[in-house]
This record gives structure tokens, sequence and C-alpha cells, in this order.
């Protein structure tokens, strides 16, 4: 009797369902094709084929129980969660504290990998302001996780590292439903450039991964069943496919995970198996993304948004959004129907909730990265380029208004009463260039190193996402770093990050009704009892930094209790920091239409307009949302106070510089026109400031509208030119023009002293009449802030130095 027939024995006689008897038939198959491949005939091979698909089954039921025991549980929370909500308004709001346990959840996980990689973080990340990063051991460090010595002791290092960020990731993901099982044979995953494989063709790709020696077909699995000679050509077509529409080419119209749940998919055996380092370093450099060290960077942040995804929604995320908008939608209707005939006022309970619903799937589609990312076709690539290569020279200068983070971290600390917070110090320790080992401590203690870790990180923090080309990412980065944007974000971070587990140390010895701070504790979920447990954990005092860290008690942890109340003070801390140093997130992108994507006529209005706005969006929506989070009127009004305070002093600290940048003196503090101007430049009404300075044009439309209006009228005056018109002077526009893309031309070390030295003296030979405008705006602007230029334009040189008593209204 064969196996086969046993199985439907068992089906006849009610011992399996129809379903497992499907799942049984199929894995049996499976066994004996690859029986068969390796030699084996007769019993041999059929007994071979029962034993694996009797284990395949046994594996795959438990593991489905895992799934199933981890979604009844989130969906029980959520349900729990949305059930509270008294009114249609209380829903935007779950939704938002909803996407921000996902963004906090990711970052957790990036920040507590990057721990575990924190010496080759160091070693590899970007150097001299992202112009080099270190390839050395590359090569080396391949052969080495596939189990060959190179004598290389820093590859050796290197991979060390890296294999155990994986088995870390691993386990969180096990930890939320997923069931990845130990297996000695994992090796590096290599991330794909959908443009090579584009480029490449499929033909020339599976051909290449059809030869001999490429892939290790010995432990490849297609969907947990062996693959057979006869079918590696038509799987391998398949995989290709699903890597150049990024999964897409495998979903069925009106569901999310065409191959079933986040965890499952995670759980099934990575594909591409190479057989040796040399296939995998082939393979790479024809189709890879980046060096080993930047496709292992990709690994760790794709992971932990897997991870973040099944902690807040459970193991099958879709199924998660899906029971969400179901349960808000039915939650809705009961409010509705409590409400009686009452007169509705506003809109109704049922359209709230279909409002919060589709905002939340936005948020989740830019967490997912689900949004296409502008490397798909030329339509979406060209307009991305533009706006990535005109938005970092907008913000050559952002360094100035950016010093306003050190007066909202004092606020936020302030308005939380976090005692013995030394921002100030911190930050400079941490912009200190040499002091390598502060920030290491920084990493291993579980703070993010966006700088090390992401291209242009400060672009992503007022703009969003990073999109374009290659060459435009790069361009970018090297600009705010070398502007200083870069390490001064780092540094705000990481000071607020490491200040605030300080603090932590220095209350450890304190009961829940001695602390301060219980009010912001009890708004991230924390309890008297988490503090208690948390307070337990060993105080870290390396060189006397005495910090009280998550990490210390998530590592050493022996309970998901403990791991649990880790997760939750680690989360505070990171979501903490992005009010201390307002950093966009998802709520924000989804308002700026960054869930749309790019190509489309909708999308590119919606990242042209919104481009800019960001940041200025973000304040309003970030700091609003603080403030209503106080539980009484006198309360907001004292945050209220407290925010437009210390925003119109820094904001008087910007002023004041930008305008030394500029070649003026200082303005004059005396005059009330001062103080509005400090509370633009500080960020309280940065989007109103955009109407009154620059009108409607300029705030709708942005720098990218602005640099194609200067290049269309460079084509018309060239047109007017060639065509005999004896006033036209294209000249002036070109100048312009260069002066706006050229690299450096708006970095604020560098504007003044190329635009006096150079810019200023060829716009004076090639258009005399643009140069007399220029000279009478200069004029205008001192009598209208009553500061003079001390390098006046059409000057090589500064004619004084600048007159610093000028700022209390001395001439």
């Amino acid at each position: 009797m064969s196996f086969i027939d046993c199985i439907l024995t068992a089906q006849k006689t009610g011992g399996l369902s129809e379903k497992k008897v499907k799942e049984a038939t199929e894995a049996y198959e499976a066994a004996l094709l690859k029986a068969a491949d390796d030699g084996l005939e007769g019993s041999a091979a059929a007994d071979f084929a029962s034993m694996e698909a009797v284990k395949a089954i046994d594996a795959r039921t438990a593991d489905k129980r895992w799934q199933r025991i981890n979604q009844i549980r989130r969906e029980h929370e959520l349900h729990g969660i949305i059930t509270k909500a008294k009114r249609g308004k209380d829903f935007q709001g779950i939704v938002d504290d909803l996407s921000h346990k996902l963004e906090s959840a990711k970052h957790t996980e990036i920040g507590r990998a990057g721990s575990l990689f924190v010496e080759n973080l160091e070693k590899y990340g970007p150097k001299l302001a992202g112009l080099r990063q270190s390839t050395a051991d590359m090569r080396d460090a391949i052969y080495e996780v596939f189990g060959k010595s190179t004598g290389n002791a820093d590859a050796k290092a290197l991979a060390k590292e890296a294999l155990a960020v994986e088995e870390y990731l691993r386990k969180r993901a096990n930890a939320f439903g997923a069931s990845i099982h130990e297996n000695p044979n994992r090796r590096l995953p290599q991330i794909h450039d959908r443009l090579k494989l584009r480029m490449a063709g499929e033909d020339k790709w599976v051909a290449d991964h059809l030869r001999e020696g490429v892939l290790d077909w010995d432990v490849m699995e297609y969907d947990g069943k062996y693959i057979p000679q006869a079918q590696r050509e038509k799987i391998l077509r398949t995989v290709y496919q699903t890597i150049i529409t990024d999964g897409y080419s495998k979903r069925e119209p009106g569901r999310g995970r065409g191959a079933g749940s986040l965890a499952t998919e995670l759980s099934r055996e990575r594909f591409l198996y190479y057989k040796g380092p040399d296939a995998w370093l082939e393979m790479s450099e024809r189709y890879g993304r980046g060096n080993f060290f930047q496709q292992f960077i990709g690994q760790i942040e794709s992971m932990a948004g897997n991870i973040a995804s099944m902690k807040v929604f459970g193991p099958n995320p879709d199924a998660g959004l899906a029971f969400t908008r179901h349960t808000m939608e039915r939650h809705a209707a009961d409010l509705t129907k409590a409400q009686g005939t009452a007169p509705l006022k506003g809109r109704s309970n049922e359209s709230l909730a279909n409002y919060a619903n589709d905002s939340l799937q936005e948020q989740f589609n830019i967490h997912s990265r689900r949004v296409l990312n502008g490397e798909e076709n030329m339509a979406a690539t060209t307009p991305a380029t533009i706006r990535t290569l005109v938005g970092a020279q907008a913000l050559g200068s952002a360094f100035l208004s950016a010093m306003g983070d050190l007066g909202f971290a004092r606020h936020t600390a302030l308005m939380n009463q976090l005692p013995g917070i030394k921002h100030m110090r911190s930050y400079l320790k941490y912009m200190n260039p040499l002091d390598k080992q502060g920030r290491k401590l920084a990493i291993r203690s579980g703070l993010v190193a966006e700088s090390a870790m992401a291209v242009a990180s400060s672009y992503q923090r007022y703009f969003g996402p990073m999109v374009g080309n290659a060459v435009a990412r790069r361009v970018s980065d090297v600009t705010f770093r070398t502007t200083l944007l870069t390490p001064h974000t780092q540094a705000a971070k990481w000071a607020w990050g490491m200040e605030t587990m300080g603090m932590f140390a220095d209350h450890s010895g304190k009961r829940w009704d001695q602390l301060p701070f219980t009010r912001m504790l009890e708004r991230y979920g924390i309890t008297e009892a988490d503090w208690d447990l948390f307070r337990k954990t060993p105080v870290h005092d390396p060189e006397g930094a005495h910090l009280l860290r998550p990490n210390d008690l998530f590592f050493n942890a022996t309970t998901a209790a403990e791991r649990r109340v880790a997760d939750k003070f680690q989360d505070m801390i990171l979501d903490t920091t992005n009010v201390a140093v307002p950093t966009a997130d998802y709520r924000v992108l989804a308002t700026m239409g960054k869930g749309v994507n790019p190509g489309t006529l909708r999308g590119e209005l919606l990242n042209v307009v919104g481009m800019v706005k960001t940041f200025p969006v973000l304040m309003y929506t970030l700091y609003g949302r603080e403030m209503m989070q106080r539980s009484t009127t006198q309360g907001r009004l004292a945050y209220l106070g407290s925010f437009a305070a210390f925003t119109v002093i820094g904001g008087a600290f910007i002023t004041q510089t930008k305008a030394v940048a500029n070649g003026r003196d200082p303005e004059d503090m005396t005059d009330p026109a001062f103080w509005l101007k400090s509370a633009i430049n500080g960020g309280t009404f940065g989007l109103m400031g955009d109407l009154v300075v620059n009108g409607l044009e300029a705030t709708f439309g942005g720098p990218v509208p602005q640099t194609i209006d200067t290049t269309l009228n460079l084509f018309k005056e060239t047109g007017a030119m060639i065509g005999g018109d004896p006033k036209a002077n294209p000249s002036g526009e070109a100048i312009k023009l260069s002066s706006k893309l050229i690299p450096g031309s708006n970095w604020w070390q560098t504007k003044l002293l190329l635009q006096r030295s150079m810019w200023d003296q060829i716009m004076q030979s090639a258009d005399p009449q643009a140069y007399r405008r220029m000279k009478q705006f200069e004029s205008r602007k001192a009598k209208e802030n009553g500061n003079r230029p001390f390098w006046p334009i059409g000057e090589t040189s500064p004619v004084r130095g600048p007159n610093f008593g000028a700022a209390v209204g001395q001439p």
C-alpha cells in the first residue's frame, strides 16, 4: 500500500480533512521528485518521500497554529482600542496612535539591530561627507559568511556581526507570528536592483541563474517544495517577474499579499541560495544593489519594517488592517444608533470612520514601501531626480534654520517635566567627529544610526523618502553632510536619547509616585509595574555615563513580559526624539502626498506642491497633537505658550545668523517686526510665513516650479536673441539658473563667497540691467530691516566687519 493510499483511507475515516489530504499529497509528490533527482528508486524513494511529507505537514500545522494565535491576540487588542472611541472624531486619533506605534516599532528594531552591528557601522559607514565608503573587506566578508576562511580578521568580524544581526531579526519576527526555523543553510541575502534586471532582460537573468554552480538547488524550495529540474526555468521566470514588480505580479485582484500572510512569506525559505561566494559575488556585481554592507543595511530596514507590521497588526497585517476597518465601521454604526434621532452635527460617524481608515491605509503603504519609489520607469525617475537635486540645493542653508531644534528639545523636556536634560552639552559632544566612542555608545544603546544607515537621512526628515536615481541621491547626501545638516540632525537625536536614559538612571531609585514625569510615561502606556521592572535593570556606567537603558533589559530578559517593557521604553525614547528634533512621520508624509505613486499626474502635483511644505505642516500636526494630549485647557495653554516662546527665541537666533551669513548686519531687535519674522523663522508660523514673504505662487509651487520657470525664461530669451531681438539677453537667466543648480552655490559656508566673488561679477558684465535691479533690491531691504550690508553686492571682499550693535538699534 502506498503513502497516498494511506492518506486517502485517513480521509475516508475522518482522520484527515480534504485540505490536509491536499497538503500531504503535494508534499509527498514534491519529495518523490527530489528522491528521483537524487537517484533513489522504488521503495527507497517512496519511504524517503513519506518521511519528508509527514515532517512537512507537521511543521506546517504548528506554524499555522502559531500564526493564528498571534493574529487572534492582536485583533483582540485592536478591537479593544477601537471600541473605546466615544465619538466619530476619536477615530483619527486612534489611527494616528497606531501609525506612531508602527513607526516607533520599526525604529526600535533598526536601533537594536544596529546595536549588534555597531563596530561595522562605524567602520564601513560613509566618510568624508559621504564621498568615501570603505569596501576593503567586502569580498572577503562574503567568503567568511559562506564558511570559507580568508585570514582577514576584519572580514571575519564583519561576517560574524552580520550573522548575529540576522539571527536577532529571525527571532524577533518569530516572536510576532513568523516561524523562520533555524537553518545552517541560511546564507547572506542578496537585494536585486530592479533597473539592472530590466536592462539585462528576463532571458539573460534566467540563463545566468540556470548555469551550473550558480544556485544551490539542493537546499532551495519554492512554496515549501523541492524544485525538480524540469520546472526550474519556469520558476526562475516567475521569480524575475516578482522582483521587478516588487511582488505585485503575485497579488490577486482585491487582495493584499497574493502569497498569503507576511509571516508565511517570511517563514518560507529564502528562494535564491547561491552555491558559493564566487557565484554570490558574480551575481551581485551584475544584478545586486550595492556592496555587502549596503545590501545588509537594506535587509535590516526591510526586516525591521516587517517585524513592526506584525507587531501592530498581526502576522497577516493586511488581515489586521481589514479587521481594523470593519471594526471601526461597525463601531461607527453603533455610535450612530446610540445617538438615536439627535440632529447630526458635522460629518457622520461612518464618514469619519472611512476617512480614518483610508488615512491608515495610506500610512501603512508608506511604511511597507508599497508606494513606488521613482525607479520603475522614466516617467517617475526623471521628475523624482529633479525634485531630489533641486530640494538638496534649496536646503543648502538649512543647517542655520535647524539650530531651532535646540529650542524644541528644551521645550519638549520642560513640557514633559524631564529634569536634568542637558541637551546642548550632549549635542556638542556628538557633533565632535573625533568622539568615536561616544557615537558607539549611542548606537549600542539602541539609538538609530541614521547617518550611517541611510543615504540623505536629513532629506527624509524634511521631504520624506529619498527618490530619483542613485546619482541624485548621492549628490543630495553629500550636500547635507557637507553643510552639517546630517551631523546636526544625528547629534541632536542622539543627545536627546542619551540624556533621557541618563535621566532615567538618575531617578531609578524613586517610586512611581515620586517621579516628575509619570504623565509622559502614561501617554505611552507605561504603568507603575512597568517602571518598577525597568528600574531594577543594572545602570550602565561606562566612564561615568550613568545610563538606564531599555536595551540592557531587553537583551538580558528571561520572559516575554520583560521584553515588552523594554519595547515600551525604547519606543517612547525614539518617539519623543522625533518630537524634540521634529521629523516628518507617516501621517505628515501621507498628508503631503507621499502615499501616491510618483509618475502619475496626481502624484507629481502632490510631490511638487508639498515638497518644501512638509516641515511647516509637520510643525502644526506634531506639536498640535502634543498640545491636545494635555487633559486640561490650562495645560494646553501652557504648552502653547512654551512652544511659542522657545520657537520665537530660536527664530531670533536664526534670523540674526542668516543675516550675517548673507553679508548683512544683524537686524534691529527693538523693532516689533523683527519678532514677527523670528516667529516665522522659528517655525511657529512657517507656512503662513511663506504666504506673507513669498506670495501664493512660491508657496504652492516651491523650488521646482521656480527652477522650471527660470529654465523656460532662459529658452525664451535665447530664442528671442536668435530671432534678432536686440533687447533679448539670456545671460541673466543662465546665471540665475546656474547659481541655483551648481552644488555649493547655496551652501551656507560658501554661498556668500561665491555670490560676491563670482556670480555678481558675471552678472555685472553679462546683464547690467539685472545687476542694477539686484543693487536696488539690496538698498530697499536695508531700509526695511534696518541692517546695512557689510559685504555689498559687487564687492569681491567685505568693506567692513558686521556691526553687531545694529541688533540693539545702534547704527
